[in-house]
């Protein structure tokens, strides 16, 4: 009975004695066949087929893949297919193939077969779908002109597959169980990045995870400090940073969920960590972006739950206090917002100059999609020639996109963000507690991540989890929806 209970409530299927045996020895021999190969190359298709025999043991493969799915968003192993090393910084090196493509490519073949038995419907119906794809031909278009068309197309097919990435979300997510499970998986995986990001900074370490490309230390181009930052298994820390911008903010948000006094604790602990975690990072517009979430967050649920007049002077209240620790105290917030600004920004500013000259000189499609750091020293008149010894895009999303795909390209970005958060208002208003508490923080998680794109870039043609919270929000919308029409009836 038990036995029976068991799997119900976890879907697993307990291996029988010979299962284990062949397992094992399938897995022996392929650990054998491909432990020549390298590192990248045997680290994702030996975890490829461990997740395919594991998920044998499940009787709900969806709701297993999608929970691997999450789990793989922010750890960054991939390989480059066709891979073209490179003098200058380029987003993409090949056709990339991301940890979580291989549970995608799983969760896509399901769909595909429960439609083909008509389980469940093929329609698509995902908010934003015609924009896509004119964004993806105005990407086309801009790296037809571009100097180097083979990065753009690396580029492009890194695009498609973030694009895959959220039409599946947006129609699969479809129960609320797999909601909950989704919102599960990515508080846990808050807790872990904050840890690890944590013990690195305490450490002064990237605690062995180079193959992500972790570094120990980050030193602005002036060399005015050498700093200590954290970045996960996302390996930069502003990639870090970013992950948080989107993550934190429904992880608090869910706190005012009503639950047990236990799973409460267990969340507030989790956002604990990754609030420890986005310090680690020592991010200027991580921690502003997220702090202004936060703060919104608190009034929103307050004036819910105690009135306008009360909800300000709760929140004053914790303004108060949250500035008086952060700056009467020495610390590590107040010590980078404070001690090491000049350097950085002293080298921002030209960077911006230079993407302001890009754009002037290509407004519609831009230099090409992964073109800019290849381009943009041609029109470099700085007096610093900034480009020249620091690398990088203009630490401003807007700028970079609008740099590399034109000004065509920007705006159907941002007609495709307000299509999502159009979908998702519906759910703001749901008479359940839960999706209420997650939408908000959804929506305030993408505000944060676009509120912290104003001082930094994002290779945002694959930065998977930006594109999986546009998925869940056109879900929650659907959820929303549904609402509506019950309460009407």
């Amino acid at each position: 009975m038990d036995s029976v209970l068991g799997q119900k409530l976890t879907g697993f299927r307990p291996f029988s004695g010979r299962w284990q045996f062949w397992l094992g020895m399938i897995l022996g021999a392929v650990f054998l066949a491909i432990s020549e190969l390298e590192f990248a190359w045997f680290t994702v298709l030996f975890l490829g087929l461990l997740i395919g025999f594991i998920s044998l043991a499940f009787h709900d493969k969806k709701q297993f893949s999608l929970i691997i799915l999450v789990i793989s968003l922010p750890i960054i192993i991939d390989i480059n297919l066709y891979y073209q090393p490179s003098a200058v910084s380029h987003s993409t090196y090949g056709f990339q193939v991301i940890l979580f493509t291989i549970p995608l490519c799983v969760l896509y073949l399901i769909w595909i077969m429960r439609a083909i038995e008509g389980r469940e419907s093929p329609d698509i119906a995902s908010p934003g779908l015609l924009v896509l794809a004119f964004l993806w031909c105005s990407c086309a278009v801009s790296v037809w002109f571009s100097s180097n068309r083979l990065y753009g197309v690396f580029d492009l097919w890194a695009l498609f597959s973030s694009v895959l990435l959220y039409i599946y979300v947006a129609n699969q997510v479809r129960k609320r169980q797999e909601l909950v499970l989704v919102a599960v998986v990515t508080v846990i995986n808050v807790a872990v990045q904050g840890i690890l990001a944590l013990m690195q900074y305490l450490t002064d370490s990237n605690l062995g995870l180079d193959f992500f490309g972790a570094t120990k230390a980050l030193r602005d181009y002036t060399s005015l400090a050498a700093l200590s930052r954290a970045g996960g298994t996302l390996g930069h820390p502003n990639s870090l940073a970013l992950f948080f911008d989107l993550t934190l903010p429904l992880t608090f948000s869910l706190l005012f969920h009503p639950m047990k006094f236990g799973r409460k604790f267990l969340l507030l602990l989790a956002f604990t960590a990754g609030l420890a975690g986005l310090t680690a990072t020592l991010s200027r517009g991580g921690i502003l972006a997220v702090g202004l979430a936060s703060i919104t967050l608190l009034l929103i649920h307050f004036f819910r739950r105690f009135g306008l007049a009360q909800a300000v002077v709760y929140v004053v209240l914790v303004l108060v206090v949250a500035s008086g620790l952060i700056l009467g105290t020495s610390n590590p917030i107040e010590r980078r917002l404070f001690q090491h600004d000049y350097g950085t920004a002293y080298g921002r500013i030209p960077h911006l100059l230079v993407a302001i000259n890009v754009i002037r000189a290509n407004p519609l499609f831009g230099v090409g999609l992964n073109n800019y750091c290849e381009a943009a020293p041609e029109f470099d008149n700085t007096p610093q020639q900034i480009m020249a010894y620091w690398q990088a895009p203009a630490h401003n999303l807007y700028l970079f996109i609008a740099s590399e795909i034109g000004l065509v390209g920007l705006i159907w970005v941002v007609v495709f963000t307000f299509a999502v958060v159009k979908a998702l208002w519906p759910s703001l208003r749901s008479p359940d507690s839960f999706v209420r508490c997650l939408s908000l923080g959804v929506l305030l998680g993408l505000i944060a991540f676009f509120i912290h794109g104003q001082f930094d870039y994002a290779n945002w043609t694959h930065f998977s989890t930006l594109w999986f919270m546009f998925g869940v929000a056109a879900a929650l919308g659907r959820f929303g929806a549904r609402d509506e029409v019950i309460e009407s009836v």
